[in-house]
């Protein structure tokens, strides 16, 4: 028998959170899918799970929203800004290209929902694709997110779709990455139970220098919590059904714009990527000089 959300007894991290993700990875087309408490979560989430070596430096872009460098700087890792090009809005990647060999990985932001293509940078080093401005963008009739090692997204009211205004998510193809990403979240807890504590099944079989442990309560990382409730959860599915409806609007409103505002010759107007489907975040004016 089906229950209602009030009816079940999961507040968090339940059958909703487990539902969510599985759709939402189908959706992006990657095969996992972590959720989180915000897209800056995500990315922090994220490049803690890509820690290659202690210091390391990540590129990232010089202009945009501050969760892209916040987390570089948390971990006290080294940023290594790029800037960005007046009619994307986007990092430029000819000098990202020029500097790729004095970083470790990237983190590079679809800045208000235009894609940016990261391939060439990721064939150097591990890219954080940040989408957390292009929920339903998509390049080369891909959806942002499946491009980079990692795809972050942030369900913010301000963004395309919400989870009652909180919530972020992870997308891989790296069945490992998400597990660590999943044990970050979860205050370090173990998931890949199988390789590390055996037979995963029994209660309390798993055993640490001779001590058995319930598998539940072991943890091999220094992690966060940045769960998500299942009704926020819940709200999300809800949310991602409608999506496709909502940026059918959001393109509809950029065209409007676009065309009542470009003859003017006033402005700057942010032009979308070759090959992309542009689920825009914002519509921002820049002044050409006079």
């Amino acid at each position: 028998v089906n229950k209602t959300l009030s009816e079940k007894r999961w507040l968090a991290s339940g059958p909703e959170n487990e539902a969510f993700e599985k759709e939402f990875a189908e959706y992006i087309g990657v095969g996992h899918a972590v959720t989180c408490n915000s897209g800056s979560g995500a990315n922090l989430l994220s490049l803690t799970a890509l820690r290659k070596k202690p210091g390391m430096k990540v590129m990232s872009g010089a202009a945009g929203f501050p969760a892209t460098v916040g987390p570089i700087l948390h971990l006290r890792f080294k940023p290594v800004l790029i800037d960005y090009r007046l009619e994307t809005h986007n990092l430029d990647t000819l000098e990202a290209l020029d500097k790729i060999s004095e970083v470790d990985a990237a983190i590079v932001a679809h800045s208000l929902g235009n894609p940016v293509d990261i391939l060439p940078l990721k064939t150097f080093v591990p890219v954080i694709e940040d989408c957390c401005e292009a929920v339903g963008s998509k390049l080369n009739g891909m959806y942002v997110g499946s491009f980079g090692t990692v795809g972050t997204f942030s369900f913010y009211p301000a963004h395309q779709m919400t989870c009652e205004g909180t919530g972020g998510m992870i997308v891989t193809n790296n069945e490992q990455l998400a597990k660590e990403c999943r044990s970050l979240r979860d205050w370090g807890k173990v998931w890949d139970w199988d390789t590390k504590l055996g037979d995963n099944t029994t209660t309390y079989n798993s055993t640490v220098d001779g001590i058995k442990y319930f598998k539940h309560y072991t943890y091999d990382n220094i992690g966060y919590n940045m769960k998500l409730s299942e009704t926020a959860c819940a709200f999300g599915r809800v949310q991602l059904r409608k999506l496709d409806r909502i940026r059918e609007r959001r393109i509809k409103n950029y065209n409007y714009l676009l065309d009542k505002l470009e003859p003017l010759d006033i402005f700057h107007l942010v032009m979308p990527q070759d090959g992309s489907e542009p689920s825009w975040f914002g519509f921002p004016l820049t002044l050409k000089k006079s």
